[in-house]
């Protein structure tokens, strides 16, 4: 499921193959997933020259020549993807890939968006208007560095640390495969209190997050598209999706536990739970890799 790795992973991909060219043509194809009229979506892009790209969280905007945006979301399983790309399945009808969207054409390139479940959403527009999607969120996760850019996100929160997390109003790009992969390396409980966090516990997680997401990012340099650990991908994760496994730092078999709706992978060793102590031994991941050289931003 798209997180900030694959939404960054997306934006860079759209501007490898799009950035400088003119948008040729656009369609918006289903007005569930586009929530404007079809016919303003191509008015927006069309002859526009494709700018650049940013991107907040999960969030990104495409920026247009003439004050113009595209804004869009990959929602739960959205991802870009190149027409004439191999393997992926084509919907006979249309030519396009399966569950396409909406697409921009520039030159011989065209890029659709496929998502199956249809949770996605894009609206093209004014660039101040592409923006204003952007309102509410909090920093970008990749931008909280240390412990008091990470006090100041979870200032005020009572509740378990996973959920405040995951709050997109606190920090903006985490989901349930990061928060369960930076918690794991952090060796905190996704349950903890957010009030019990020490600063010593805040700077962890500050530094497990940042590590999760750059080693998901370095694990996508090279590909061309993208398949999903849900939709049959290779998990690459140290927990997430593997319960019943053992911990790759202790071999305490790895536990999946829903709470609030929400599945949670977690080491029971690696991570106790809030008010027992930790197992005699055991490190965080952030300890036991201290020595290795912090990624350049």
């Amino acid at each position: 499921m798209p997180e900030l790795p694959e939404v960054e992973f997306a934006r860079r991909r759209f501007l490898a193959g799009m950035e400088g060219r003119v948008v040729d043509d656009a369609r918006a194809l289903d007005a569930l997933v586009v929530p404007q009229p079809a016919s303003e979506f191509r008015e927006a892009l069309v002859g526009r020259r494709i700018e650049g790209a940013e991107r907040r969280g999960k969030h990104v905007v495409v920026r247009l020549s003439g004050d113009r945006g595209l804004w869009f979301h990959l929602g739960m399983s959205g991802r870009l993807v190149p027409l004439g790309a191999p393997d992926e399945p084509t919907d006979a009808s249309t030519g396009l890939p399966r569950f396409t969207r909406w697409w921009l054409k520039t030159g011989d390139l065209t890029v659709c968006l496929c998502d199956t479940r249809r949770l996605g959403r894009a609206v093209a527009g004014t660039l101040e208007e592409s923006r204003a999607h952007l309102a509410g969120l909090g920093p970008d996760a990749l931008d909280v560095k240390d412990e008091a850019a990470l006090g100041r996100c979870l200032e005020g929160a009572r509740g378990p640390l996973k959920a405040a997390l995951m709050d997109q109003a606190r920090l903006a790009g985490l989901g349930n495969i990061q928060v369960a992969e930076a918690l794991f390396r952090a060796g905190l409980h996704p349950e903890t209190a957010v009030p019990s966090l020490d600063r010593a516990a805040r700077a962890r997680l500050a530094r497990a997050i940042e590590e999760s997401l750059r080693d998901a990012l370095a694990a996508m340099e090279g590909l061309e598209t993208l398949v999903y650990v849900g939709a049959g991908g290779e998990n690459p994760f140290a927990v997430y999706g593997r319960a019943g496994e053992p911990c790759p730092r202790c071999r305490s078999l790895i536990v999946r536990e829903v709470a609030r709706g929400r599945s949670s992978f977690f080491c029971p060793r690696c991570q106790p739970a809030p008010g027992t102590a930790p197992a005699r031994g055991a490190r965080t991941m952030a300890q036991r890799h201290s020595h290795r050289r912090r990624p350049s931003t």
